[in-house]
């Protein structure tokens, strides 16, 4: 069975096809913003933004998958700190 971290890295490690721009700005795909669009208008009744959205998902991502980022930062890390020995 595949690790938690592999199986994050290879879920959402990945260029997304979007072109990343200078600033806070994020860019999403058309296909996700329309989708998106269509929850925050529908399901969420216009009451919170697309950006609310967005963190609310990206919380809980970070909640979800917390150990799997840490593991892969601390072996990041560790093999940066390993360069200068």
């Amino acid at each position: 069975m595949e690790s938690k971290k592999n199986e994050y890295l290879k879920r959402f490690m990945k260029p997304s096809g979007s072109k990343a721009r200078e600033g806070k700005l994020v860019y999403i795909s058309q296909k996700n913003h329309g989708r998106i669009s269509l929850l925050v208008q529908f399901i969420g009744k216009n009451d919170i933004t697309i950006s609310d959205y967005l963190d609310n998902v990206l919380t809980e991502h970070f909640e979800l998958h917390k150990e799997a980022m840490q593991e892969a930062f601390e072996e990041e890390k560790e093999r940066c700190n390993n360069l200068f020995e």
